[in-house]
């Protein structure tokens, strides 16, 4: 048997001591390597989503140009997204900073000026904006991109150009400009949907004609200008100083004869119509001046009605949270769906439009992230999917507003990129808004819960599909069960 030590203290026992110390030093090598992946990788994982996002947008501008100087020349309304900010890598233990956002809006107005070169009282001025996206990184430097003149560009010491411009065409025979006119203003992390409204056309007699000199605004200087219209005949340069607009805005100016050159002014109003006033400094010029404004050629029946007739629905199950309901098309022609929105103005169902907890404020349903289920979807008489438009996920839901906001029917969502929904003359198709809930106040949908209407004036719930051509066509509901 062992004996003690009476000589022993109790202080001199350190037989725990080695695995004490072993437990600090890995604590420690952890914490550090922990600390050194906070300061280190995260970052640099965060700065290469930031990347990927700035692509990503600048893409989407391109869309957004595309779709200005379409809807200028088409005489269609067009529409784009632009995701506005973006999500960081989920992390475990790691700690991100906020989600950036972003700002896309508009500038101050500035006019085009269009003036008689023999006579300074023959004048007319036409309004436009510059359009701005503004990231807000935590990483990245946050340079904006810029919109003007059908320029795209990002904004640095030496200009990054992503689009060039399409101001002067053939060899400077055609000065062809679009005034973007309305302000905007949306920020925030979610992704937007723009509507892009066509111009209106006004003639020859309300513009000079003959020698002129146009006078446009730009944030460029003349750099860029002289090495992209100097060959032409009719750039007379940019002046940087003594012009009418505010610093930091520039003059381009063009001498021209409009019967040698093709002065095409078109105006195109974002979220809303051109602005629009019996004077032409608030009137849009569509085509080539002179020319007659064409006849609207939106598609009618014969009878001279709207394109899209109601056959049948809402046509939900019982206890449906889901909106389905029935169209035919008797446009007397092919006709195709490019975007929707959906508004709850509760005319007569007050619980409806409820701004605090109730259905006014809601989003498509997207539970767990149920991409089909929060699709909306167009099928035809089989059953074939012939349109629909992708969720957005934002905390589980599908981000289709009932707030009366435009969504395309080819946004990207999160599931990649929907379609357009193109209906045969005379054929029927069941549309499909999915569901309609928001925590515990759900729209339900059962026996004799919901009736299509024909008047504006009793409308719970709108639904306004939008065709190709700009034509849009409403359909009316009354809500008679609304659970909470």
């Amino acid at each position: 048997m062992h004996t003690p030590d009476p000589h022993s203290r109790l202080g001199d026992d350190t037989r725990a001591v080695a695995p004490v110390l072993g437990f600090i030093l890995i604590f420690g090598f952890l914490f550090v390597a922990f600390a050194g992946y906070q300061a280190t990788a995260v970052p640099q994982q965060n700065q290469a989503a930031e990347f990927e996002h700035l692509q990503d947008v600048e893409n989407d501008l391109v869309d957004v140009r595309r779709g200005i100087l379409r809807a200028s020349q088409s005489d269609v309304r067009e529409f784009a997204t632009v995701q506005l900010g973006l999500s960081y890598p989920t992390r475990l233990l790691a700690i991100n900073p906020p989600q950036p956002t972003g700002t896309l809006q508009t500038s101050d107005p500035h006019n085009i000026t269009i003036e008689s070169q023999g006579d300074s009282d023959d004048r007319a001025d036409v309004e436009t904006r510059f359009l701005t996206y503004e990231p807000g990184y935590n990483e990245l430097s946050s340079t904006p991109v810029q919109y003007e003149n059908s320029v795209l560009y990002r904004e640095a010491e030496n200009n990054v150009f992503i689009e060039d411009q399409e101001l002067v065409t053939d060899g400077g025979d055609t000065l062809e400009i679009t005034a973007l006119q309305n302000e905007l203003r949306e920020q925030g992390t979610g992704r937007i949907t723009l509507s892009l409204f066509p111009s209106r056309e006004f003639t020859a007699d309300e513009i000079p004609d003959g020698d002129i000199t146009v006078t446009i605004p730009t944030r460029l200087d003349e750099d860029y200008w002289d090495d992209e219209l100097g060959d032409t005949g009719i750039y007379d340069g940019v002046d940087t100083g003594d012009n009418p607009y505010p610093d930091g805005v520039n003059a381009i100016e063009f001498d021209l004869n409009t019967e040698e050159t093709e002065l095409d002014l078109n105006t195109v109003g974002i979220q809303s119509e051109p602005e629009d006033d019996e004077s032409p400094q608030k009137q849009g010029v569509g085509g080539v001046i002179g020319d007659e404004p064409e006849e609207s050629d939106e598609p009618r029946d014969v009878n001279g009605e709207e394109p899209l007739l109601l056959v049948d629905g809402p046509t939900p199950g019982e206890e449906s949270a889901a909106v389905v309901f029935e169209i035919e098309n008797i446009a007397g022609e092919e006709v195709t769906i490019t975007a929707f929105s959906i508004s709850t103005p509760g005319k007569s169902n007050a619980a409806v439009r409820t701004e605090e907890d109730g259905v006014g404020n809601i989003d498509r349903d997207a539970t767990n992230n149920d991409t089909e289920n929060a699709e909306v979807q167009i099928r035809d008489s089989n059953d074939d999917l012939i349109g629909h438009a992708t969720p957005d996920f934002v905390n589980n839901n599908a981000n289709f507003t009932t707030d009366g906001n435009t969504n395309a029917m080819d946004r990207e969502g999160n599931s990649g990129r929907g379609d357009e929904a193109t209906i045969d003359d005379g054929e029927i198709v069941s549309v499909d808004m999915g569901e309609f809930n928001d925590g515990n106040v759900q729209l339900t949908f059962g026996d004799n819960s919901i009736d299509s209407i024909a008047s504006v004036e009793d409308t719970d719930l709108t639904v306004t599909l939008i065709l190709e051509r700009g034509t849009e066509v409403e359909f009316y509901f009354r809500v008679t069960n609304v659970n909470t």
